[in-house]
């Protein structure tokens, strides 16, 4: 009987570790996407900027 709380903990160890990888990768893409955003935004503005003559 006390064997049955233990007969699925492999199956439960991987889903989480399927859920905390996903989570991750999704958060390096969100990570990624606002920095290309931030980084065109910027390059904007310093093309937008009068050069000196």
């Amino acid at each position: 009987m006390g064997d049955s709380r233990w007969a699925n903990r492999g199956q439960g160890v991987a889903g989480y570790a399927l859920v905390i990888a996903s989570f991750i990768i999704t958060l390096i893409a969100i990570i990624t996407l606002i920095g290309d955003s931030v980084s065109n935004a910027l390059q904007n503005i310093i093309d937008a900027l009068p050069l000196p003559s």
